[in-house]
């Protein structure tokens, strides 16, 4: 292999794994935010009732089929009847940061 082409698939695994390390650094469900530029992927700033200020994405809570957060995102993620994906919890030291575990089992802001 040439030293030109070594260097520019270097190159390109060097843009690849920073842009991933980014987007690792954004927000996951249940994390405190500003803005939806401070949460991963598809996932939005919730801003107002329930998950105040937390990183979500909608679902529909349903009994019927498998929840959609659960299934999505893991089992530490569960749909509310405000139709958006909180964390659970047990103790508030599950919780991210800035967030407490509310007597529903979930991780909300204080």
């Amino acid at each position: 292999m040439n030293m030109g082409l070594a260097r520019l698939i270097f190159a390109i695994a060097l843009v690849s794994v920073t842009f991933l390390g980014c987007e690792n650094l954004k927000g996951e469900i249940g994390e405190t935010c500003s803005s939806d530029g401070d949460c991963q992927g598809e996932l939005h700033c919730e801003e107002g009732s329930s998950g105040t200020d937390q990183c979500t994405t909608t679902c529909v809570n349903s009994t019927v089929v498998e929840d959609y957060c659960t299934a999505n995102y893991g089992s530490d993620y569960f749909c509310i009847g405000a139709g958006i994906c909180v964390r659970s919890c047990q103790y508030d030291a599950e919780c991210p940061s800035g967030t407490a575990c509310n007597g529903y089992w979930w991780c909300e802001r204080p």
